[in-house]
């Protein structure tokens, strides 16, 4: 009990928190659907800067590998998230939609293509602003609400965390639709982040 009362700590601490809904990929199914995604994504620069994900990087017996491989279910819909590049306070995945047929087919999130650029009287990059929409195929430390049908991105830009950005996705009409994006580039030691982009329409706008 002590053990996993300081794991859970130390993961709260990282904002590495599985979430509360999510389910371990059964074994006998894990290898059939990873082999899909990575044969979907092979190439495809989909993990952090555009590297490709590092499947390797976790096996079975690690004690995270069932946080960042899990399957989550949006009514009757399932999504398998898998565990793709990785770093000291970051994690990303990526996505498969299991459709109807049996088939599965990959996930791209629309995402901001992001201007940053100096205050007044700041030598530092501190603030940005939204100049266009893209499409990207890995998320970065999810927590995911299979009730509300949505996905929270927290990334952070070092440990603090006074450096971040935050995304929140709704699944509608069988798209995943950014609804937000919170940006912090800050050097102060504070979480002080400002709303960069804001979609009160439900409709998706960047597209495959």
């Amino acid at each position: 009990m002590i053990r996993f009362a300081i794991y859970f700590l130390l993961l709260s601490m990282t904002g590495l928190v599985p979430s509360a809904n999510a389910g371990r990929i059964p074994n006998e199914l894990f290898d059939t659907i990873q082999s899909k995604a990575k044969e979907i994504y092979a190439n495809k620069g989909v993990g952090y800067n555009g590297n490709d994900c590092d499947w390797d990087y976790l096996t079975p017996d690690r004690e995270y590998f069932y946080i960042y491989n899990q399957v989550y279910k949006f009514d009757e819909t399932s999504f398998y998230a898998f565990g793709c590049s990785y770093g000291a306070y970051n994690f990303w995945q990526v996505w498969l939609r299991e459709e109807q047929n049996g088939d599965f087919t990959p996930i791209y999130f629309e995402y901001p293509e992001i201007e940053y650029y100096s205050s007044d009287n700041s030598d530092e990059m501190d603030r940005s602003r939204v100049t266009g929409m893209t499409i990207v195929g890995s998320l970065c430390n999810t927590t995911i609400d299979e009730t509300e049908w949505t996905i929270r991105t927290d990334c952070k830009g070092r440990g603090l965390g006074d450096i971040n950005a935050t995304g929140f996705w709704k699944y509608i009409d069988g798209e995943f639709v950014l609804q937000y994006y919170d940006d912090d580039n800050t050097l102060d030691l504070k979480k002080n982040p400002i709303r960069i982009y804001y979609n009160g329409t439900g409709k998706r706008y960047a597209k495959i």
